[in-house]
């Protein structure tokens, strides 16, 4: 099945750090668990906090004037 790109949502890192640490905070971290109709498997609990920390550097360093947040996808024609 191929993927719609042009359908997918973009999220900043901050808003993506916004939704690890909702997953680390629910204690969903190595489960599947549907949410608004969609299933979805989380992380491990090692790799969410990483990502956590990950995500946090470059949110702080988009605070400094750097690094880009914004993740899109499409056709790169």
């Amino acid at each position: 099945m191929a993927i719609d790109v042009d359908a997918l949502q973009t999220f900043t890192d901050a808003q993506l750090l916004k939704m690890y640490r909702w997953a680390l905070a629910m204690n969903a971290a190595g489960q599947t668990r549907t949410i608004e109709g969609r299933t979805v498997t989380f992380p491990a609990l090692n790799d969410l906090k990483n990502m956590i920390d990950w995500l946090e550097k470059r949110v702080a360093s988009d605070s400094e004037g750097g690094g880009a947040v914004l993740v899109e996808f499409g056709d790169p024609a």
